[in-house]
């Protein structure tokens, strides 16, 4: 997205510019910055130009790849990185990108982010686990970000199944899918998306990175979560699920609080009583205690 990378330093541009500078005619910028608003991208427009009124994070592929162990791609426009990593080649690979036409989210929804305002990619590794272990994957992946995310001054909580919450707004959600044989190698694509700074897509039960810190997101910061998902996956999956059980307790959003869950099968309401050894929610009810291994998850607010 040349213009958008143009605009990124914040300053005012004029569409001539702007032109000049990409080759093109002033129409063409026109036409190319009502997209990025469409996108939700906040530019702002005057008889001097336009200018980005907030900050934007543009991951450089070239500082990323620099310091990360496997290969990595960044592309403007992507219908879904999950989607194209799970359809490739099956290779250990990281994929970001700035726009996802058809983002997808937990149980099909889709994952709307602005360019430069969310962090948007996919990490896929091949890794070897026992199939019982699986099933902790999205435990695994939840708890090391949020530890990251808790070094960084900004308190992350892992809201069961996969969503990140500070306090009781939706911060970052990922998705976990897995292809290949589950009692051997399986090949797992981590999906992520973090809400970064404000935008008009960013609903009240929402919030946003710096809304909780002064610290700029960076490709610092993207390579730390990078690494932490990679370590959720090589080295995590193969502990004891006693050793994640307690991860877990220390970063839940939902622990002792009163929960309602939809499933399939109804609703069940209760106090969150942790998780098993397989990653199922354990909700203490009027009848007894419950296990739940998938469902939507609504808490009252504290």
């Amino acid at each position: 997205m040349p213009v958008l990378e143009a605009l990124a330093e914040g300053q005012r541009l004029s569409g001539e510019a702007l032109g000049a500078q990409l080759g093109v005619t002033r129409a063409a910028i026109w036409q190319r910055v009502q997209y990025l608003v469409r996108l939700g991208v906040p530019i702002s427009t005057s008889d001097a130009g336009y200018r980005v009124d907030v900050p934007l994070y543009l991951p450089n592929r070239d500082v990323l790849a620099a310091k990360l162990m496997h290969p990595i791609d960044c592309l403007p426009e992507v219908a879904s990185t999950n989607t194209r990593l799970m359809e490739g080649d099956g290779s250990d690979r990281t994929l970001l990108t700035l726009y996802q036409q058809s983002g997808r989210g937990r149980r099909g929804r889709s994952w709307v982010g602005a360019p430069g305002l969310c962090l948007m990619g996919s990490v896929a590794r091949v890794v070897s686990i026992p199939g019982r272990g699986i099933s902790m994957l999205p435990i695994a992946v939840g708890v090391r970000i949020c530890q990251y995310l808790n070094v960084l001054g900004v308190p992350t909580r892992l809201k069961w199944p996969n969503d990140l919450w500070v306090g009781d707004q939706k911060l970052a959600g990922f998705l976990c899918e897995v292809r290949g044989d589950l009692q051997d190698r399986a090949y797992v694509v981590v999906g992520l998306g973090l809400n970064l700074y404000a935008s008009r897509d960013v609903p009240e039960t929402a919030t946003y990175w710096a809304a909780h810190t002064d610290l700029s997101w960076t490709d610092q910061q993207t390579i730390g979560v990078i690494e932490a998902i990679e370590t959720a996956l090589t080295t995590d999956l193969g502990t004891s699920p006693n050793v994640l059980q307690t991860a877990y307790t220390e970063v839940s959003v939902l622990e002792g609080r009163q929960v309602k869950i939809s499933t399939g099968a109804g609703v069940l309401e209760g106090i969150a009583q942790g998780i098993d050894t397989s990653g199922r929610l354990q909700v203490l009810t009027e009848t007894g205690l419950q296990v739940v291994s998938a469902g939507d998850v609504s808490v009252r607010p504290q």
